[in-house]
């Protein structure tokens, strides 16, 4: 019989008892291992759910603030607007010298205080992911020409020079948010001219790169002003921060505006850079791509107004500006000059047999302002407010040019050249064809001429400008010597004033220095601004938008011809937004131009009484 394997002590303890030792620290370690790896998985799980449930309430938080913020946005702004508007109202009432002077520090506090809140929103939209930009034809000449104007005059008063100087390679077709541009280069400026007491702030643009369909610009705005440290350069882009404490006290501002203004670049797939030195000046570069208008073309410029291939627009609006930059600004920009002393401005003044023009506009400050030009130059003119009563007109044969704006009720510009341009074909033996020239308020979105139209001119119309129209378009028997000859004094010509205020330098020179013809035709003129500021439509839906449009246009080219540029460039990109696709976000744009124009209308009353 077998004997059954049997394991004596000592072998036990030596050999069986470790492995069985062995065996059971391995299956403890494996229970260890498992509740351990379970306590970890429960323990990232917790994490996870609680950092879910923090990003949940961040979120939540966020939406929170946003809708709060666009809540007391509104909820603020209407007291605001109630206390901006009563202090223009009061601003006209009679007072004392001390009191204008503390109500005009209450007006200026309000409108900083507007401006703040305007910043807030836009920071909350950027923090958010709500903020959206345009994509509408922008006019970059005439909107850094408008920013220096306005944001550098507080530099001017202290003796500042304040210029600007745009490269010829910047194309007009160019695609933007105006209203995104325009506040960027708003900030830079207002802070160059704030912090500059002595020297210079100037704005350069430029074409760093283009192609077909882009242009890589860069804009430069740089000043003589205390500088900034190298080591706060960062500090001052962040939110709420300034480079020193004391800066918010002794010069304003809620440290937001460079942070905005960087944002907005980032949204528009560019930059902003600064570069200071401490005493010698601040450098601030914003570079931004902008696509060019494939169907747009280049504002035509009437003959003897080009400028040398290669020429930079350059433009001083400084206390007293060199020969230099003036005469570089002449040669760059269409200028006005000032009427003789001697003449006439009234057509019955004129001999009989002069030739006459007809005019036709829907507005009659505009008619009334070309009238009088065209007297200037030596021509009789008639007027017609649309284009029915033109055609009716032109049918008498007595005209030697038709001048017509472009947008009109009833029958447009476009329709009425069309239809007499018909007639004119049915009665070629024995009607001389008729020049004719579109006046517009929006020449850069104009279509070139064509065989129809011999000439296009932006208003406001300059004397030059409208000279110079009428030498290339009309026939030499048509030529009058007022006409033929060269402007009185042509060292007077100058840049019409695209400011704030009223142009009163260059409405002056249209009446001969005479203000008390000037008084009667801006009283009449404020009739027909409040006329037109009753007209205008209110809602939101494609046929409002469309009715606003073309009121903007009228009102607008009215306005133009009186100053205050800064609305008018706003007006003019809120009627680019509304022939583009309207929708119900336009309607706050609508609602506050409408107030901002009525604002305007009476602060050109206040002007008016001040004369």
């Amino acid at each position: 019989m077998e004997q059954g394997f049997v394991i004596g002590p000592a072998a036990f303890w030596r050999e069986v008892f470790p492995a069985m030792v062995l065996l059971l620290a391995t299956a403890i370690g494996v229970s260890l291992g498992y509740w351990q790896l379970r306590r970890e998985v429960m323990r990232r799980r917790a994490v996870e759910a609680q950092l879910q449930a923090a990003r949940d309430l961040a979120d939540s938080a966020a939406l929170a603030k946003s809708t709060f913020l666009a809540t007391m946005s509104h909820e603020i702004r209407t007291p605001l607007s109630g206390i901006i508007g009563m202090l223009d109202l009061l601003m006209r009432a009679s007072m004392g010298a001390e009191q204008r002077q503390m109500l005009m520090a209450v007006n200026s506090s309000a409108n900083s205080l507007l401006q703040i809140l305007d910043q807030v929103m836009d920071f909350s939209k950027m923090e958010a992911n709500r903020m959206s930009l345009e994509s509408v034809p922008v006019d970059l000449r005439a909107m850094i020409q408008s920013v220096v104007m306005v944001m550098g005059e507080p530099a001017r008063r202290r003796g500042v020079d304040t210029n600007y100087e745009i490269d010829d390679a910047v194309s007009d077709a160019l695609l933007g948010d105006p209203l995104r541009i325009r506040q960027i280069l708003t900030n830079l400026i207002s802070n160059a001219a704030k912090f500059t007491s002595q020297g210079e702030v100037r704005l350069t643009l430029t074409v760093d790169a283009a192609d077909s369909g882009h242009q890589s610009l860069r804009f430069v705005v740089s000043d003589t002003g205390i500088g900034i440290p190298r080591e706060k350069l960062s500090q001052v882009m962040a939110p709420f921060r300034q480079a020193e404490p004391s800066i918010s006290r002794h010069y304003g501002g809620s440290g937001l505006g460079l942070s905005v203004s960087s944002r907005l670049a980032a949204l528009m797939g560019g930059k902003l850079v600064l570069d200071s030195v401490p005493g010698q000046g601040t450098r601030a570069t914003f570079v931004c791509r902008l696509p060019v208008s494939p169907v747009a073309a280049p504002r035509p410029i009437p003959a003897g107004m080009q400028r040398p291939r290669g020429a930079a627009s350059l433009a001083s609006t400084s206390p007293v500006a060199s020969a230099a930059s003036a005469a570089s600004a002449i040669s760059a920009t269409p200028m006005s000059v000032p009427a003789p002393a001697d003449a006439v401005t009234a057509t019955h003044d004129l001999a009989p047999d002069v030739p006459r023009l007809l005019v036709v506009d829907d507005h009659a400050i505009n008619r009334d302002l070309i009238r009088r030009q065209l007297a200037t130059l030596g021509y009789a003119c008639d007027v017609r407010g649309d284009g029915a009563a033109a055609l009716q007109a032109l049918r008498s044969g007595r005209y030697a040019m038709l001048l017509t704006d472009c947008h009109m009720p009833a029958m447009d510009g476009a329709e009425l050249v069309r239809a007499w341009r018909r007639e004119e074909r049915r009665e070629s033996a024995v009607s001389p064809r008729l020049p004719v020239v579109m006046v517009t308020a929006k020449a850069d979105a104009e279509e070139p001429c064509t065989t129809d139209v011999d000439a296009r001119i932006r208003k406001p119309v300059t004397l030059d400008r409208l000279r110079a129209v009428l030498l290339d378009c009309l026939p030499s028997g048509a030529v009058t010597a007022a006409l033929a000859s060269e402007p009185p004094d042509a060292g007077l010509a100058r840049m019409p004033e695209r400011r704030a205020g009223l142009a009163l330098d260059t409405l002056r020179a249209h009446f001969r220095q005479d203000d008390a013809v000037l008084r009667e035709f801006l009283r009449a003129s404020l009739s027909a601004l409040r006329a037109d500021l009753a007209q205008a439509p209110s809602g939101v839906c494609p046929q409002v938008c469309v009715r606003y449009a073309d009121w903007l246009h009228r009102a607008l080219g009215a306005l133009s011809m009186l100053g205050h540029w800064p609305v008018v460039e706003e007006g003019n990109a809120l009627e680019d937004a509304l022939r583009g696709t309207p929708g119900p976000e336009l309607l706050p744009r609508m609602t506050d131009f409408r107030v901002q124009f009525a604002r305007t209308v009476d602060e050109i009353e206040r002007e008016v009484q001040r004369l």
